[in-house]
């Protein structure tokens, strides 16, 4: 008993000259010295990430692999069976990662909205000018409702001075990236004799936060140009009738020999 007891090192704690009885989980607390031994030899000596091109990544996965052999030898069952504990279970193999783009400090000149309220003839294409052009030209509105109608009309500044109005501060915060990754189980990616193997799955463009009235912040009008004009270099920031960036997702396969 006392060969046996020698081998874990908590068990020699002594408090208030008596020896330390745990009763507690002994996973975490009476651990081995074998096993403290070879968790300091690893860390001191090994320690890497995994699926690299590397010495140490490589022998980080040759411990890996070698220790669910023993264990699924000792259990009766297969490798890639062999999860050390519940986190590793769920997530030993997955890779998580995002991207998100905030630019400031720059206006856009908003073309698209510009055009449309610049028109000719009273009542452009707005919101706004439309319920003014309908007070005015209801033959029930109120005097007096047709006065509100005409302040409401000299307020808007863009009709009275076109071109004039159309900056706005195009700041935005997007989420350009989310990408999740699977790496394959290392026993059934030597069998296909790949090196390593995994699979990802990814999202871009996915949220748009800002307070541009416009589209989208970040179009212009190069897409439209005939070519490499000289003129395109002086549309950025330039929103003219253009599309939102659009929402793209993507599966890629990954194979490493």
């Amino acid at each position: 008993m006392e060969s046996v007891r020698s081998q874990f090192p908590a068990l020699r704690r002594v408090h208030g000259g008596h020896p330390v009885a745990y009763f507690d989980g002994p996973g975490g607390t009476q651990v081995p010295q074998v096993v403290v031994d070879a968790m300091a030899d690893y860390l001191l000596h090994h320690n890497a990430n995994t699926h690299w091109a590397y010495p140490t990544s490589a022998e980080t996965d040759a411990l890996l692999l070698s220790a669910r052999e023993t264990l699924a030898d000792f259990l009766g069952g297969a490798p890639d069976e062999i999860a050390f504990g519940a986190n590793m279970t769920l997530y030993r193999n997955f890779r998580l990662s995002s991207l998100f783009e905030w630019r400031t400090g720059f206006y856009i000149q908003n073309l698209t909205d510009q055009f449309r309220q610049d028109g000719p003839v009273f009542g452009s294409n707005v919101r706004e000018a439309s319920e003014v052009a309908a007070a005015m030209q209801n033959p029930a509105s109120t005097p007096q409702q047709r006065i509100e109608a005409a302040r409401r009309y000299l307020g808007l500044r863009a009709l009275l001075e076109p071109g004039l109005n159309g900056l706005s501060p195009g700041d935005f915060l997007r989420w350009r990236e989310l990408a999740l990754t699977y790496t394959l189980p290392t026993r059934l990616v030597r069998q296909a004799r790949f090196a390593n193997a995994s699979v990802t799955i990814t999202g871009r463009n996915l949220m748009l936060w800002t307070k541009y009235p416009g589209t989208d912040p970040e179009i212009n009008w190069v897409g439209r140009s005939s070519g490499a004009n000289i003129e395109s270099n002086f549309t950025e920031s330039y929103d003219a009738f253009g599309f939102p960036i659009p929402r793209r997702f993507a599966i890629a396969l990954n194979f490493g020999f």
